[in-house]
């Protein structure tokens, strides 16, 4: 049997941890049936020969560190409200990111983007949101193994500028190469009023932070599920424990809600939030690997439990008459706020129904449900 093959898929899942990859494809010699870790066949070939490949699945260059500590603040602190870590629900996705809210009461001009550490640009879109503002998502290269990714950038420096496609689509993924335009920790990147939001119309939603480590591999409670992407969310890392202190404290101090409200004492929490055997994380629907079609659901740092569907979503306060931990929802259970319910019951073979719908909780689950799997 060959180097790195094995007869389980556990086996192949541990040896990807190793190797710094997710995941395992399959491959058959002299009649026997292996499981070999990697999901991607050529990022296996490299890794097993000793290659070390950045976040963009490149060969890294001989003078990328392999890893970095964060120097410099990302922004003027004294304008964001709060931090939500890595882990929120947005949607019916969990969000593998960091969102900063600006302080509306006293943001009347772009806040500053800067570099947290020497990096380099890897991707760049423009595009056009729901609300009808026209935004930036940027991807960098920090090390060999870490990158950094902003979004919601309302304005770039110019050398940004200069190779930004001109005109604005109506997706935000990063196409085509760009060149490898170099930033110094602490440098300025571009400008940000927060997703949806401009100088004339205020502050906007939240924009994001996020850094990913392909020396991490996040665990989920079905790994496999991964294996073939979203990549951020298998090596997605807290992005404010690459700083050391009195940084790192200072961002700590700013975690709170999307409300704008700090949490004294929060932690910052992972791209991972499912707990086995209960409702909490992320679920799919069965037969489909699609993140779109899939219900996520968890608590704010304050409690708040918020969840989604692919077209709903949902959020109950704490000391609602409905308000339950979903790491407690062990068989079933039933929210409802604003005129809408969402029932939830878990099934055998790590499954679980949901429906939702207008009204108030019904009295068991509805005929028109869905059933989700890890």
């Amino acid at each position: 049997m060959p180097a790195d093959y094995f007869t389980d898929s556990a086996g192949a899942l541990d040896r990807a941890i190793e190797l710094g990859c997710s995941g395992y494809h399959t491959d058959s010699v002299g009649g026997g049936f292996y499981y070999v870790p990697c999901a991607d066949e050529q990022l296996f070939d490299q890794l097993a020969l000793g290659g070390a490949l950045d976040f963009f699945g490149e060969p890294c260059s001989a003078e990328q560190p392999e890893h970095a500590v964060f120097t410099s603040a990302i922004t003027d602190l004294s304008l964001v409200s709060s931090i939500v870590p890595p882990g929120s629900v947005a949607g019916n996705i969990v969000k593998p990111h960091s969102f900063i809210h600006l302080n509306g009461n006293i943001v009347t001009v772009s806040a500053p983007v800067y570099a947290p550490v020497d990096m380099e640009l890897r991707g760049l879109a423009f595009y056009n949101t729901q609300v009808g503002t026209a935004e930036y998502l940027l991807w960098f290269t920090a090390t060999c193994t870490q990158a950094v990714k902003f979004d919601h950038l309302s304005g770039l420096v110019e050398s940004l500028a200069a190779v930004a496609p001109a005109q604005p689509v109506d997706h935000s993924r990063t196409e085509g190469t760009y060149p490898r335009l170099r930033f110094e920790a602490g440098e300025l990147v571009g400008f940000t009023m927060g997703a949806g939001g401009t100088v004339d119309g205020g502050v906007g939603g939240a924009w994001d932070f996020g850094v990913y480590d392909t020396s991490n591999v996040n665990t989920f409670a079905n790994s496999e599920r991964f294996a073939n992407g979203p990549n951020d969310s298998v090596h997605s890392v807290c992005p404010y424990d690459q700083y050391e202190d009195p940084l790192r404290a200072q961002y700590y101090g700013l975690f709170g809600t999307p409300g704008g409200r700090t949490i004294f004492g929060a932690d910052c929490r992972g791209a991972s939030r499912d707990v086995a055997g209960t409702a909490a994380g992320w679920w799919f629907p069965e037969g489909s690997t699609e993140v779109g079609n899939g219900f996520a659901i968890g608590d704010t740092l304050d409690g708040e439990v918020r969840m989604g569907g692919p077209d709903w979503s949902l959020s109950v306060r704490v000391g609602a008459a409905t308000w339950a931990d979903p790491e407690a929802i062990t068989t079933r259970h039933c929210y409802s706020s604003s005129g809408e319910y969402a029932f939830l019951e878990l099934l055998a073979g790590d499954r679980m129904a949901v429906a939702h719908g207008p009204g108030g909780c019904p009295g068991s689950l509805p005929a028109s449900h869905t059933v989700y799997v890890r």
